[in-house]
């Protein structure tokens, strides 16, 4: 069984065999799974995590998932491993340089 949804800005192909009748229930499941994960770290959801961390001020104190810290933390070390090579915080120059719409930000 294979299934497609736009998200994270992309297009999400999930593929799975020989689970029964539970097979479309753990597609459903998965796909649960991504859509939290958009809800969380979107750079185009204003409500988002990572929105709302972009938009606060210098020292203000942002509660958010621990799912997005963990990833987070995941992200600066897959930076500091490849010498800066991988860069999280590069949203901001692809809008700038045309690459990424900010009006999907709405």
């Amino acid at each position: 069984m294979r299934r497609a949804r736009p998200l994270l800005g992309t297009v999400v192909d999930i593929s799975a065999e020989d689970a029964g009748e539970s097979l479309p229930d753990a597609i459903e499941a998965a796909f649960a799974s991504i859509e939290a994960v958009q809800r969380l770290m979107s750079f185009h959801d204003p409500d988002s995590d990572v929105s709302r961390i972009n938009a606060a001020k210098a020292g203000e104190v942002v509660h958010i998932d621990p799912r997005t810290l963990h990833v987070l933390h995941f992200a600066r070390q897959l930076s500091d491993l490849s010498a800066g090579a991988f860069d999280v915080t590069t949203a901001s120059v692809l809008v700038r340089s045309g690459f990424l719409r900010e009006e999907l930000r709405a």
